[in-house]
């Protein structure tokens, strides 16, 4: 199981599409070894007469049950609207890997951990390897090339260098070689994110390695801080200031953009995000509760552009480049509350884990990275509809359920050696 999980955090961004193989794969590998060993296929861990961990256990299902609510408001807005059943082909992702919460029956919570962040970190380099052959040798316009969508690819490169910047934190590995390992990942994850020119990517960036801070604040001297901070700041100029990264001239294109927009030239990157963000309010202000349903919300960008509340490339677009947005103006104040869910339920719960145990614990390091995972997806949404991509759906639900489970697997062991 610590090889799949390895093989699996290191497969994201090898091809365009491997992230539709390997967590089918594991899923079906748990699956098998759940009938072998003749466990039922529900979650057993839950039978258990552990009161200690009771509070945890809720939450578990609670959690369960926010993706649960997730894929039902899809199911009813498809049989609703009179939707097509492929609606359902991203959603269904929400519940598809629930199986993997049985994972922690027979798997060694350090050796699984250990494979989850070395698995994250190649996967980063793998990220910044493949952006800077399409960026550089490539050359082009984008990294990831035509094989990839290369924002979603951006935004996913971003999350495994934060993996990394967390596993440095990691008590069971200290050795040398490890951190270097970790070390690379963090340069490959976000050096993939930058190439790929993903500006909404960037964002979660500084907020990310000011929680990881915080939380093992107590773990770093100052000198270590003063000077990591200032390699990275000088890393951080270099990097902008080189052309070749694109950095600064992606900068440069938000700033004309904005001006544009200000004077009615809507048809660049963020003009359209602006106008498309502006036409799904309009639509939310008039059906806020209900909602429009997936075709009505495509009918009605049509008649905005005969309106002159959208302009024609906007409407084109099958989602309106945010998350929450999206949720409201196709299911109402049920999809948006649901879709809130699905981040902020399994937040709660992390933090709840970080504030009750030692920063020493694997817990808590698990817990931190779940916590990276939901904020870093939510922070994407906001300027992409980051859960209307396959990929999106697959690497966020499948990477939140496995943390879960690794983070329950954690939990049930400390109550263990606290027993004994």
């Amino acid at each position: 199981m610590p090889l799949l999980i390895f093989l699996t955090m290191l497969s994201w961004l090898m091809t365009g599409k491997i992230y539709n193989y390997m967590p089918i794969v594991w899923l079906g590998t748990v699956i098998a070894h759940q009938f072998y060993y003749r466990h039922s296929l529900k979650i057993t861990c839950f039978r258990r007469n552990t009161p200690f961990l009771h509070s945890d256990e809720i939450w578990i299902l609670a959690i369960i049950g926010s993706l649960f609510a997730f894929f039902l408001v899809h199911v009813i807005y498809m049989i609703g609207f009179h939707e097509k059943l492929k609606i359902l082909d991203n959603p269904y992702k929400s519940i598809v890997f629930i199986p993997i919460l049985l994972y922690w029956v027979r798997s060694n919570a350090e050796k699984s951990i250990r494979a989850f962040f070395l698995g994250s970190a190649f996967g980063g380099i793998v990220g910044g390897v493949v952006g800077t052959y399409g960026y550089f040798i490539l050359h082009l316009p984008r990294a990831f090339g035509d094989q990839y969508m290369y924002i979603q690819a951006g935004d996913m490169s971003m999350t495994l260098g934060l993996f990394s910047l967390l596993g440095l934190f990691y008590n069971s590995s200290p050795k040398r070689i490890y951190k270097t390992i970790m070390v690379l990942g963090i340069i490959g994850g976000i050096w993939g994110s930058i190439v790929s020119g993903s500006r909404g990517g960037w964002l979660i960036l500084l907020p990310a390695a000011i929680f990881i801070l915080y939380i093992f604040r107590k773990r770093i001297s100052m000198k270590v801080l003063f000077i990591t901070t200032s390699i990275a700041m000088v890393i951080i100029i270099g990097v902008v200031a080189t052309p070749q990264t694109g950095i600064w001239q992606r900068y440069v294109d938000m700033k004309h953009d904005v001006h544009q927009y200000e004077n009615n030239h809507v048809n660049t990157s963020l003009g359209l995000r602006f106008n498309m963000w502006k036409g799904a309010w309009t639509a939310i202000k008039e059906k806020p509760i209900i909602g429009w349903g997936v075709t009505g919300a495509q009918n009605l960008k049509k008649e905005q552009v005969k309106q002159g509340i959208l302009v024609k490339d906007a409407s084109e677009f099958t989602q309106v480049h945010n998350q929450p947005l999206n949720d409201w103006y196709e299911r109402g104040i049920l999809g948006l509350l649901t879709g809130l869910g699905i981040f902020l339920v399994p937040a709660i719960w992390f933090w709840r884990v970080i504030k009750k145990y030692s920063m020493y614990a694997d817990s808590v390091i698990m817990a931190c990275a779940g916590i990276l995972h939901v904020a870093a997806t939510f922070s994407y949404g906001l300027s992409q509809g980051f859960l209307e991509h396959n990929s999106g759906n697959v690497f966020f639900f499948f990477t939140l359920i496995l943390i879960i489970s690794l983070l329950w697997q954690t939990l049930v062991e400390n109550k263990k050696y606290n027993d004994d």
